[in-house]
């Protein structure tokens, strides 16, 4: 799972109407905003599926999502 995707999930488990695509744009939008100059594709790298399930089960409902602060978390994930 890509990180954009993880986030994304957060924001789509939110209940807040969006759909995976719908939320995967916002994480874009908000990289290109508080990331000026960094590369969305360099950073948007694949992340272990089974390390992610875990995560995304540790808070299967959340109620805010800091998309901004998850982004620089997974920064220098592999």
């Amino acid at each position: 799972m890509k990180k954009s995707t993880l986030i994304a999930t957060f924001l789509v488990n939110l209940r807040g109407g969006f759909d995976l695509e719908q939320a995967e744009y916002a994480v874009a939008i908000t990289f290109a905003e508080k990331y000026l100059g960094s590369d969305l594709d360099a950073w948007n790298t694949e992340l272990d599926d089974q390390w992610c399930e875990n995560v995304i089960k540790g808070e299967p409902s959340p109620s805010y999502v800091n998309v901004e602060n998850f982004i620089l978390r997974l920064w220098d994930m592999r």
